[in-house]
Parts: C-alpha cells; sequence; structure tokens
C-alpha cells in the first residue's frame, strides 16, 4: 500500500497542523475572556447556552454529516460532484428540521436547568450555526485540502473571538454574547455552502428532496448511536452538574472543564486530515490499505 510521495502540495497541506491548532486555541481562550468580563450568573448562562449548544451539534444532522464526511471524499474521487453536493443540501436541510423541532420544544416542554427558555433557544440556533459551518467544510476535507480547512477554521476563530469578546465587554450580557457568535459563524457558513452549491444551489436541493428515500438512513442510524456514545463519555458529567449544582457552582465547573476540553481538542487536530485520507485511500485502494495506513 502507497499513499503516494510527498509533492510540494502536500508538504504544504501540512501547515494546516499549527494553524487549526491556532484556530482552536482561539476557540478556548475566548471561553477564559468571557470569565473574566462576565459576572459569575452570566458565566454561567452562556455557558449553559454552549453546552446546549454542543449537544445540539451532537446530533449531527441524524447522523448525516457523520455520512457526509464518510461519502463525500469517495463520491469526489469517483468523480461525483453532484451526489456530494446533493447529499450536502440534505444534511443542511436536516439541521435546519432539528433546530426548529428543538426550538418548539425548548419553548413547549422547557428542560429546567437553570437557565431560562429563551436562552436554551439561543443555545440551539448556537448549536445549528456550528452544525452547518461544519458541513460547510466538509467539502475542504474531502478533496484532501485540510490546510483550506484550516483556513476556514481560523477565519471563524478570530471572528467569533472580536465579535464575542467586544460584546461581552461592552454588554456583560450571556445572551448578546451568544447571538454575537451565532451571527458570525451563520454568516460565514453560508457563504461557504453558497460557495459549494453555486450557481444550482436550488436545483441541488430540489434533487435532495427527490433522493430522499435513496438516503442510507441505516448506516446514517449507526453513526449517530456511535456520536450519541462519545458525546456522553464526554458531556455526560457536565449535564449531571448542569442539573444538580446552582449558579456559581456551575460556573466554576464550566471553567474548570474548559482546561480539559483543551485536551480532548488534540484528537480533532489529527481527525481533520487522517478521516478524510482514509475514505479517499479506500475509494483508490480498498479496505486493505485503510487497515495498513491505520496501523
Amino acid at each position: 500500500m502507497s499513499i503516494g510521495p510527498i509533492t510540494p502540495r502536500r508538504a504544504r497541506q501540512l501547515w494546516y497542523a499549527p494553524v487549526l491548532g491556532l484556530a482552536t486555541a482561539l476557540m478556548m481562550l475566548r471561553l477564559f475572556a468571557l470569565a473574566r468580563l462576565l459576572d459569575i450568573p452570566n458565566f454561567a448562562q452562556a455557558s449553559a447556552a454552549f453546552l446546549v449548544s454542543s449537544t445540539f451539534t451532537m446530533l449531527g444532522c441524524l447522523g448525516l454529516q457523520s455520512l457526509l464526511q464518510r461519502d463525500m471524499p469517495i463520491l469526489f474521487v469517483h468523480g461525483r460532484e453532484n451526489a456530494a453536493r446533493v447529499l450536502l443540501a440534505q444534511s443542511v436541510v436536516v439541521a435546519y428540521g432539528c433546530a426548529a423541532v428543538a426550538m418548539v420544544g425548548a419553548f413547549v416542554v422547557p428542560f429546567d436547568f437553570g437557565s431560562p427558555a429563551n436562552l436554551v433557544a439561543l443555545g440551539i440556533v448556537h448549536g445549528l450555526s456550528q452544525q452547518l459551518f461544519l458541513l460547510s467544510t466538509v467539502e475542504s476535507r474531502s478533496r484532501g485540502e485540510p490546510l483550506r480547512f484550516a483556513l476556514q477554521s481560523l477565519l471563524r476563530g478570530v471572528l467569533v473571538v472580536i465579535a464575542g469578546v467586544a460584546i461581552a465587554r461592552a454588554t456583560r450580557s450571556a445572551e448578546w454574547v451568544v447571538v454575537a457568535e451565532l451571527v458570525v459563524s451563520l454568516v460565514l457558513a453560508h457563504l461557504l455552502l453558497h460557495r459549494t452549491l453555486a450557481p444550482r444551489a436550488w436545483a441541488i436541493v430540489r434533487a435532495g428532496a427527490d433522493r430522499w428515500r435513496a438516503i442510507d438512513w441505516r448506516a446514517a442510524g449507526v453513526l449517530l448511536l456511535v456520536a450519541l456514545l462519545g458525546f456522553a463519555l464526554t458531556y455526560a458529567d457536565r449535564w449531571g452538574a448542569a442539573t444538580a449544582l446552582d449558579a456559581r457552582q456551575f460556573a466554576n465547573y464550566a471553567f474548570a472543564g474548559t482546561i480539559v476540553a483543551i485536551g480532548l481538542s488534540t484528537q480533532s487536530l489529527v481527525n481533520a486530515s487522517v478521516y478524510p485520507m482514509l475514505a479517499r485511500l479506500y475509494a483508490r485502494s480498498g479496505q486493505a490499505a485503510c487497515f495498513e495506513l491505520c496501523a
């Protein structure tokens, strides 16, 4: 098995690691800045909204995000560009549908863990913005361009930090910080999605509706279960803390959890490049080659 020689283009792509590391560091440092600028009740509220956001993102469009990450590199290798874009459009539609259902649930059957329903709803939209950004960047990773993905992530990190910290300094309000962050991510995600789907965006969405039954929901369901298990291992304690602790205690717990999250984010640096590489290798050389590269 061979993944090919290290060409100048491939060598240049290796710069994705420090760039993506910087983007990840910025997103972590913003939490420390918010802890400094917001009072304890507002930092607790912001942390609760971010927890809701992460929980919504975990849904991964009911598994379609994981399916997209698996299949889009393979579809590109086989020259099926339109099929890849259709699956992306289907994932976006499901993401919006999940957000609509979740927001109705937040107001109809509010889950009382110390945060008002409006902040829970903002957390859901914040999660939607993260979900859409992740979907919009699958294309760059699937084409074997992790450096482009890293630059997209760095741009988002810089804009989110500037907007969030500026609003926190001006308003000292958890709600407005969440709004500022989600607006930045939503705008950037839609710009990237338009670039990928244009100029036939509506035709691709219609094709996605026509091919709805062709989606491999069984595989999506399995991938969703894997994501749920990973989320439970990582965030179950935070939901327990959010329901059991008062605002001051949860704020302290969330701050300590930020330090733990720095270590967990290291895996994403590797996964951003290796996972799509494995998918493309599978499309070109088969299963045995993938196992050898994993080893």
